[in-house]
């Protein structure tokens, strides 16, 4: 089977009508949209479910070929099919890529294999890489690259259409132009988005105005630093200069509410031993430190301090506080 894009390798899942008779055996996800292959593998494992199916999961680092060959050969005692994937198929060792290849080329494995690649890979890895080549020949090698403009815009009205929210081009053009296209920054705005239009099934650009909006990049990361430093009177003092240059006291709660989200997903994705450079790109962290800074926030605390913010938001939103200030609340974190 030949090389895929990621539209065309969903295309051929999304018109499934048999379940895992349209999923391969064998793919090969590689390129530096995570997100979209996380929703791709979902997919997956939605077709395999009425299987009962048992997922295995393995990592290049330190892979174990024993292991990993008596995985996809033998089936699962528990389940009619077994799920097996390799995360961080970029760091296994070229030895190991031969034998695995040859495993795979000597018979048809008996469990659906995925391999994981983070990475943009050039046309002479492609073509020159023994495990591709091997399921290029029956299985999908499948891009996930960065999405262009009009696609990104084509994935928000997708997203709302899923939770049953309508949204014109225009205004999905429109929260593209204030998110950018960092597909897990516009996940979160839909996220958003969705929670805010609850009672009227459509989207609309006043809604993206109150609801989304991006404070300058500069301001995100200021904040996010200060808040995983746990320096109140910095934040305070952050906080001051963005009310006082007339940012919206809704978009300041929006940047703070950020900043905790990205701490409560970088350990929940720590916890499930993805590595430090994914995440960090994945919430858009990039401060050296970070995983050192948020060791001291304990679930319950974030969970209480997102509490808080969403109380005071909700509270100016419905009108049961007027003319409200941001600094007590924001002091109430610490």
């Amino acid at each position: 089977m030949p090389h895929k894009s990621y539209s065309e390798a969903l295309t051929s899942l999304s018109k499934a009508t048999h379940g895992r008779q349209s999923v391969s055996r064998l793919y090969y996800l590689w390129g530096e949209e995570h997100l979209l292959q996380e929703e791709f593998i979902k997919k997956i494992e939605e077709l395999l479910a009425s299987s009962n199916c048992e997922k295995n999961i393995f990592y290049g680092t330190g892979l174990s070929i024993d292991d990993l060959a008596s995985a996809m050969a033998s089936m699962s005692l528990f389940s009619s099919e077994r799920l097996v994937i390799i995360k961080e198929a970029h760091k296994i060792r070229a030895a190991a890529e031969k034998t695995i290849a040859g495993i795979l080329a000597n018979g048809f494995p008996a469990a659906y294999i995925i391999f994981i690649n983070p990475q943009k890979l050039k046309k002479d890895v492609l073509s020159k890489n023994v495990l591709i080549k091997t399921i290029a020949e029956t299985g999908l090698v499948v891009q996930f690259r960065p999405l262009y403009q009009q696609e990104c815009v084509k994935y928000i009205v997708n997203e709302f259409r899923k939770n049953e929210r309508a949204i014109t081009e225009k205004d999905a053009d429109y929260l593209y132009q204030i998110a950018g296209d960092n597909l897990y920054d516009l996940k979160n705005e839909i996220e958003k988005l969705v929670l805010y239009t609850i009672k009227k099934g459509r989207v609309t650009d006043e809604d993206i105005g109150l609801c989304s909006g991006f404070i300058k990049q500069e301001s995100m990361i200021a904040v996010t630093n200060a808040i995983t430093e746990g320096d109140r009177e910095k934040t305070l003092r952050l906080v001051d200069n963005l009310l006082n240059s007339k940012e919206e006291t809704f978009m300041v709660f929006s940047l703070i509410y950020r900043a905790y989200r990205k701490i409560m997903l970088a350990r929940s994705m720590k916890q499930k031993n993805i590595p430090e450079f994914d995440i960090s790109r994945r919430i858009s962290v990039y401060d050296k430190g970070f995983f050192d800074k948020i060791k001291k926030f304990r679930k319950k605390d974030i969970i209480r301090k997102l509490e808080i913010l969403h109380d005071a938001e909700f509270a100016i939103k419905s009108g049961k506080v007027e003319n409200a200030d941001l600094r007590p609340v924001v002091a109430e974190l610490f």
